[in-house]
């Protein structure tokens, strides 16, 4: 199963990007490459390099599936359906805007979802215990009932960010998808393999990314054009980041659901429903990704590096879901 779709909705594009200059290649008499000089560099002078936006509906979505169903009814009130599904779903505006780098370029903008889940397995079951007993007794081991939900599912994609880069664009990371975004660089030496740390997520809820990958920083530009460190020219304007959209993936689901119900009969048309439900029966701790925050920025802190927030890089905060719960519930039907 599959989709495909062009024409969406691309909020709050910028469309004044600073373009680079030269002594080649002049833009409105400058030949350098500044922050400061930034605004002077854009398609339409007047304006900020971010500050001329438009909703457009220019944004194209991909997505293809394989998707599976077991479904099974047994005798004696046994049922039970699986759902495997495995999927790929890519679009260039999954942050809802595509001001990612450089914004009047869609096509680098253009990965995995940051909800895209490609592995999904469900399973959910339901048993009419079949106890029975004669006299008052069977009023006590008749009528029980047993059902529960299991997903398992694949973490999602991560972008990595670095708000220093991108200045000489006049974008740098600002913290919000609306004023752009900027993607991390990574080091020379290093792969996207290389990005996540080993091991159980447990043991690595301070360290889920190595942040050595990152440290060079963005490339930084001088005055002549040239290009280098940003450890060689800290106070020259930097250029975008080379890492792509969802280049690795956050930790993964494994959760049980699981209910337990009595149905007493008083008479012909009067019951008595007992229920108690276990929502993560094994309280097993599944995790949120690095540096989560609540809405409507989540998204941004999935890994911005550096400046103002260095210390949250790589680091789970929270869960995403919440330790086992106990519910109980009784109901007089008539």
């Amino acid at each position: 199963m599959g989709s495909s779709g062009i024409n969406q909705t691309d909020y709050n594009h910028n469309i004044n990007v600073a373009s680079l200059a030269s002594l080649a290649n002049p833009i409105n008499g400058i030949t350098t490459n500044t922050a400061a000089n930034a605004a002077a560099r854009t398609p339409y002078l007047g304006f900020q390099a971010n500050g001329l936006q438009q909703n457009g509906f220019d944004g194209i979505y991909n997505y293809n599936s394989l998707q599976t169903t077991v479904r099974k009814s047994f005798s004696r009130g046994l049922s039970f359906q699986a759902v495997y599904t495995w999927s790929k779903n890519l679009s260039d505006v999954g942050f809802d805007a595509a001001n990612i780098n450089r914004s009047t370029d869609l096509a680098q903008q253009y990965g995995p979802t940051p909800f895209s889940r490609p592995h999904r397995f469900v399973v959910s079951y339901q048993y009419e215990l079949p106890f029975k007993a004669n006299g008052i007794l069977n009023k006590f081991v008749q009528g029980w009932g047993a059902s529960g939900l299991t997903t398992i599912q694949s973490g999602t994609p991560l972008t990595l960010f670095d708000n220093r880069a991108g200045s000489a664009y006049g974008s740098p990371g600002s913290g919000t998808v609306e004023q752009g975004m900027s993607r991390a660089q990574i080091c020379p030496g290093f792969t996207y393999d290389q990005v996540e740390t080993s091991g159980n997520v447990k043991d690595r809820l301070n360290n889920f990314f190595n942040a050595s990958a990152f440290t060079c920083g963005p490339p930084a530009i001088q005055p002549n054009g040239s290009v280098t460190t940003l450890a060689l020219c800290p106070t020259c304007a930097t250029l975008f980041g080379n890492t792509g959209v969802g280049i690795v993936r956050g930790p993964h689901q494994l959760n049980f659901d699981f209910s337990l119900i009595k149905i007493t009969r008083i008479s012909e048309r009067q019951s008595l429903q007992f229920r108690a439900e276990f929502f993560n029966l094994f309280n097993h701790a599944q995790f949120a990704i690095p540096a989560y925050s609540q809405a409507p920025n989540q998204f941004v802190n999935n890994g911005t590096l550096f400046a103002n927030a260095t210390a949250a890089f790589g680091v789970i905060n929270q869960t995403s879901v919440a330790p086992r719960l106990i519910q109980l519930g009784l109901r007089y039907q008539f």
